[in-house]
């Protein structure tokens, strides 16, 4: 019963075809129309991978990305350090009162314990959502970066559309690529 179905199928896209080929021809100015769409459509591939690359964009973002890095990881120490100062002058005043600590300071103790590592933990996730917060920037820096470049290179060449080589493109006439053009102009 599928077979019969798929077949029947094929056969009513066959006849289809036919009948749009034939109206074309019948009406020459439908192709016409079609061909003139074309000619004022002209596409170009980038690849911003590549660009990103040669360049050194990314290089240059990870350096930045690093350099942050770095920072945070310095301002998390003196938090942490801070933090573990306060514990530990917590606990040698409960150690001067030796004997006559009171459940209610230890319990304090805990709790001092408690929310030093909570704002550790707080300090950590802020640390995070900052480095995600800035690479989105840097990326989208350079990728308008490289936008602009692309943009002038394609209205030269006449273009009305820049479509981003990536693994969705089968093929491409690689005479439209700009991607050289890009790197080039951008290394100047």
């Amino acid at each position: 019963m599928g077979i019969v179905l798929l077949a029947c199928n094929c056969v009513v896209l066959t006849v289809i075809a036919v009948l749009v080929v034939m109206l074309m021809l019948k009406n020459p100015e439908a192709s016409e129309a079609k061909e003139n769409i074309d000619d004022t459509q002209k596409i170009v591939y980038l690849d911003l991978d590549r660009v990103t690359n040669e360049v050194g964009l990314m290089a240059r973002i990870d350096e930045k990305l690093e350099a942050l890095k770095q920072q945070l990881s310095r301002d998390r120490e003196k938090v942490r350090s801070q933090l573990q100062s306060e514990v530990t002058a917590a606990e040698n005043r409960l150690r001067q009162l030796g004997n006559g600590v009171t459940e209610e300071q230890k319990e304090g103790l805990l709790s001092l314990h408690k929310k030093a590592n909570a704002r550790l933990s707080e300090a950590d996730r802020q640390v995070t959502q900052l480095m995600n917060k800035n690479r989105r920037a840097l990326i989208q820096a350079a990728r308008t970066e490289i936008l602009t470049n692309a943009e002038k290179i394609a209205q030269e060449q006449g273009a009305t559309t820049i479509i981003e080589l990536d693994t969705s493109i089968l093929w491409h006439d690689n005479s439209q690529n700009i991607t050289e053009q890009v790197v080039t102009r951008m290394k100047q």
